[in-house]
């Protein structure tokens, strides 16, 4: 279940993002390289976990807030406004990847359809596709099946999505137009 004002912090970046509905959270301007980030809220144990950044890839992180089962003396309430997040919106996995990943184009052939076209870079080539490889899991997804897949992946059973081009990608066969990785929550 998303923790709902969560306060997520990055070493060495000032300001503290707050999660959305769904859990979400940014830090657009984050640095490259291995970042520590802390996750705390109230009644939950804070969590302290390395993050990658990555210039070649949008990586997206799901973190679990153990609950604390404690009696309190007094009780501290902060009230703020809503932030204006798109990512609040996610339904699917797809959803994910069309808010997030501002260089990915979904195109849908007709309304009610799932027949999806997926690109990560523009252009067009005579040779094959310009589809990334998809893999759910581990498991490589062809197709149309992979578009399925990500419609039917509720936004809250995403752990993490990663999207790799250029040299990152090289590490997989038959990923020349680039690569998404998507984890799911194990046992959903």
């Amino acid at each position: 279940q998303a923790v709902n004002s969560a306060s997520v912090s990055l070493e060495g970046i000032e300001g503290v993002a707050t999660t959305g509905r769904w859990g979400a959270f940014a830090f657009p301007d984050a640095p490259l390289g291995t970042i520590s980030m802390r996750v705390s809220a109230p009644g939950h144990v804070s969590v302290v976990q390395l993050v990658e950044v990555s210039g070649d890839r949008v990586a997206f992180v799901q973190v679990v807030l153990p609950s604390v089962a404690a009696t309190l003396a007094e009780v501290f309430v902060q009230v703020r406004p809503p932030e204006d997040s798109t990512v609040e919106a996610a339904q699917t996995a797809m959803d994910l990847l069309s808010i997030e990943v501002p260089r990915i184009r979904i195109n849908s052939s007709a309304v009610g359809k799932s027949d999806y076209t997926l690109s990560l870079r523009p252009g067009t080539t005579v040779v094959g596709s310009v589809e990334p490889l998809i893999l759910i899991d581990g498991v490589v997804m062809a197709g149309g099946l992979a578009y399925e897949a990500l419609l039917g992946i509720p936004a809250r059973d995403v752990e993490n999505i990663e999207v790799l081009t250029g040299v990152a990608a090289a590490l997989y066969p038959l990923a020349a137009n680039g690569v998404i990785l998507v984890a799911t929550v194990r046992g959903r």
